[in-house]
């Protein structure tokens, strides 16, 4: 964004974790931001509670993510909400595992596709795949969950294809991602692969 530029048409939280939602406040505080989406899951926690006062101070359009939704950003740039699932508790029950919330979100910009995960599990991406592939088919990918085994299957990336794969992780994480099982999947399907803890900020032009 050129630095005279200081609005946003729409920002995007794919789910309220820490890492996903924690430098939000302060995209807040430094552009005007016409239009904010999230899934319908209310986290208790410091930093959910602090953004959502932010939308609020800033006027901003506040939309919760419903699967089907296209919000039409200029004539050649539409974003479809593919999957906005409800705060859904996860495998062993307890509290509601915001990952299971992830929106999906496809964008589409003149003829060039763009497909967000957020931390989405395997179970449901492959409930997309198999629902709706044709639907998911884009050339770049972020791929979920920062490139964890747990959240890619070759099943998604094959229906996928992208010709881009985007992995935003940091360098020397605990978890140790990215998952070398994800990254020979995601050769196996032919996608180029660019990790930020590699390159730093991704930009595609």
């Amino acid at each position: 964004i050129p630095f005279s530029d200081r609005s946003i048409d729409l920002v995007l939280a794919s789910h309220p974790d820490q890492d996903h939602i924690g430098g939000l406040p302060d995209v807040f505080d430094r552009y005007e931001i016409t239009g904010f989406i999230e899934p319908a899951f209310v986290a208790d926690t410091a930093i959910y509670k602090r953004l959502q006062q932010k939308i609020t101070e800033e006027k901003s359009a506040h939309l919760i993510a419903k699967t089907g939704t296209k919000i039409i950003l200029a004539p050649d740039v539409i974003l479809e909400i593919l999957s906005a699932r409800p705060a859904m508790r996860g495998p062993r029950g307890g509290k509601p595992d915001t990952n299971n919330s992830s929106i999906v979100a496809k964008l589409t910009y003149a003829s060039t596709t763009f497909l967000f995960t957020g931390d989405l599990p395997i179970k449901y991406e492959n409930q997309l795949a198999s629902i709706e592939p044709a639907e998911i088919r884009a050339d770049v990918l972020k791929v979920s969950h920062h490139g964890a085994k747990s959240a890619s299957s070759l099943l998604f990336l094959k229906t996928v294809k992208p010709e881009y794969a985007v992995i935003s992780v940091g360098a020397k994480n605990r978890y140790n991602h990215p998952s070398p099982e994800t990254i020979n999947w995601l050769v196996s399907v032919g996608a180029q692969t660019l990790q930020t803890k590699d390159l730093g900020t991704i930009t595609l032009k």
